[in-house]
C-alpha cells in the first residue's frame, strides 16, 4: 500500500489474518520489494504463527508471475520453506483480496487524523500504534469484537496442517485425476491432461472457482453453473 502523501517514498505492507481479520504486522519500506514482503511476513510468522495459506496479489515484490525470470523468489521460499502453502489472487477476480484492500482503506482513515510523519521511522512508530488499536479496541462487525478476542476465541487457530475454515469462501487441496479433470461440489472440472496427478489448491467463493498450482500461480478461474454436471474447462489465468 503507497502512502503518497508522505514527503519521502513510502509503503507498509500490512499482513492480516483472513479469518479473524488480526492485523498479524505491518512494516514499513521505501518502496514494494522483495526484501520489505519478506521481512513483513518474518514479522507475521515470529508474532502469529506460520499459517496454512498465504494469499497476496500479483505485484513484483511477491511473484515472479510477470517478470523475465523463472526462478523461486524469495518470497515463494518464506511461505512455502515453512511449510505454508502459498496463492496469488486471480487477475480475473480482484475480490480476492477484497479485505486487505477494504483494511487498508481503514487503515488510511485513522492515519489522516494523525499528526503526519515525516520518516519512515515515525511512520513505523504509527503503523505500530494502528495494530494494537485495531487489534484489541476496533470492534470489527463479523464478529462483533475486537479482531485479537475472536482470534483467542478461535477453536483451530490454523497452521500448516490446517486449512482455513471459512464462511464465504472455502479453500481445498485437491489431485488432478488422470483424465485432468477434480471434482468440485460433484462436478467435474477440466484442469487438463499435463495437470493429471498434481496436487492443486482450489478456491471457491461463491460460484466463482479459482484453481492454483503448487507453486501459488493461478491456473485459472471458471464460474461454475450448478444446474449443469459437467462445468467445462477453466478460463487461462
Amino acid at each position: 500500500m503507497a502512502l503518497p502523501t508522505l514527503p519521502c517514498p513510502a509503503v507498509v505492507f500490512e499482513v492480516l489474518d483472513d479469518h479473524t481479520r488480526v492485523l498479524v504486522a505491518t512494516h514499513v519500506a521505501s518502496s514494494e520489494n522483495t526484501t520489505a514482503a519478506v521481512h513483513a511476513l518474518r514479522k507475521a510468522f515470529d508474532a502469529y504463527g506460520v499459517p496454512a495459506l498465504v494469499l497476496s496479489d500479483n505485484g513484483l515484490a511477491f511473484s515472479a508471475r510477470f517478470s523475465r525470470t523463472t526462478a523461486t523468489t524469495r518470497f515463494t521460499r518464506q511461505v512455502t520453506d515453512n511449510g505454508a502453502r502459498l496463492i496469488h489472487s486471480s487477475a480475473h477476480h480482484p475480490q480476492t483480496c477484497g479485505k486487505v484492500e477494504r483494511h487498508h482503506r481503514t487503515f488510511k482513515a485513522w492515519l489522516a487524523t494523525q499528526d503526519p510523519p515525516t520518516t519512515l521511522a515515525q511512520l513505523q512508530g504509527l503503523c505500530d500504534t494502528y495494530q494494537r488499536w485495531y487489534n484489541t479496541q476496533r470492534r470489527h462487525s463479523v464478529h462483533n469484537a475486537p479482531p485479537q478476542q475472536a482470534w483467542q476465541d478461535a477453536p483451530q487457530p490454523g497452521g500448516p496442517q490446517h486449512l482455513p475454515v471459512q464462511q464465504d469462501a472455502f479453500v481445498t487441496v485437491r489431485k488432478v485425476s488422470s483424465t485432468g479433470a477434480i471434482t468440485i461440489r460433484s462436478r467435474p472440472v477440466t484442469i487438463g491432461l499435463r495437470r493429471a496427478g498434481q496436487s492443486v489448491t482450489t478456491l471457491l467463493d461463491g460460484d466463482h472457482l479459482t484453481v492454483y498450482a503448487a507453486d501459488g500461480q493461478p491456473l485459472g478461474h471458471l464460474r461454475l453453473d450448478y444446474a449443469k454436471k459437467h462445468q467445462g474447462r477453466l478460463i487461462a489465468a
